[in-house]
């Protein structure tokens, strides 16, 4: 039997490439924000599938909340000297939580106001009082048989969609702090080690 699933195939230009950085955790995040992103632009231009979709868009938004917030917190806890692993907790009230006490310089350093850091927070609880271990947009019922979203009848998504492009704006800025801290920090023990 042939595997044509996970390889690549003649037409080169459709050949997804993978591993091919240091780090695939902000590209996995990346990913799953461009994939809600072309969901929701399809949803504005096409509302034939709204109602179903929806469900797949605050999915990839969610997941790339969790996934930027655990690389987030690996960052300040290497930038900090603590251990630096990915937390396997899928809570981002908890991720959030644990993130906000070490964030203080990167906050600075980033040039984000106190606005930006409270609207990020806002929004980051209100997802966390609705779909905190990210199961009620994957799964329309509990492992009881309750409905995961049972007072909840609409959500625009385009309400929705902006919200979180803020919100994941914010986070991408921090992210680009953490980066430029290893530049740094590469750039100190280059420099050192010419002195030594």
């Amino acid at each position: 039997m042939t595997e044509f699933l996970f390889s690549a195939g003649p037409d080169w230009q459709n050949n997804a490439c993978l591993n091919y950085g240091l780090d695939n955790w902000p590209v996995y995040a990346m990913g799953y924000r461009e994939g809600g992103k072309a969901l929701v632009d399809r949803l504005l231009d096409d509302r034939r599938h709204l109602d179903s979709l929806i469900y797949p868009v605050i999915f990839l938004y969610r997941q790339h909340l969790e996934l930027t917030l655990k690389y987030l917190l690996r960052e300040a806890n290497q930038y900090l000297g603590e251990e630096a692993q990915i937390r396997p907790i899928h809570r981002v009230s908890l991720l959030w939580d644990e993130l906000q006490p070490k964030m203080t310089l990167v906050y600075q350093r980033a040039e984000l106001s106190p606005i930006d850091v409270r609207e990020a927070a806002a929004i980051i609880s209100e997802f966390a009082r609705i779909d905190d271990s990210s199961m009620a947009f994957r799964y329309p019922d509990d492992r009881q048989g309750q409905n995961l979203l049972p007072d909840i009848m609409h959500i625009n998504v385009r309400q929705f969609a902006e919200a979180m492009e803020r919100l994941s704006t914010t986070l991408d800025d921090l992210v680009l702090v953490f980066d430029d801290l290893a530049h740094l920090r590469e750039q100190e023990a280059l420099f050192l080690g010419d002195r030594i």
